[in-house]
């Protein structure tokens, strides 16, 4: 699950740069590229065993699901609130199930 965290890390910065452009949104280019960072400094932690790269990964992903969720029920639009949703979900429920032992005892 730390591949998809870069994975998704890259194309939540993507996100970001591409709501930039089309609608002038500072507010997305910033948030995309905070959290699609956060993903791949976390991924890169969890890949290395590190507890907390399981942890950051889903504080980050959590935060995205709700955000993104509430936009999507709101909107029933699929992009990117609908995407962003199914991916978030995808990656937490990745880690959760996830049988890896790291670092420290986390699980």
């Amino acid at each position: 699950m730390g591949f998809f965290a870069l994975i998704f890390g890259l194309l939540t910065i993507a996100g970001g740069v591409m709501g930039y452009m089309e609608a002038g949104s500072m507010m997305s280019l910033i948030a995309g590229s905070i959290s699609g960072i956060l993903l791949i400094v976390f991924g890169n932690a969890y890949r290395k065993g590190e507890a907390i790269g399981k942890s950051g990964i889903l504080i980050v992903s959590a935060v995205l699901l709700v955000f993104f969720g509430i936009r999507y029920s709101n909107g029933g639009v699929f992009m990117p609130a609908g995407l962003m949703t199914a991916l978030s979900a995808i990656q937490i429920m990745g880690l959760i199930l996830s049988p890896r032992k790291l670092a420290g005892g986390v699980s």
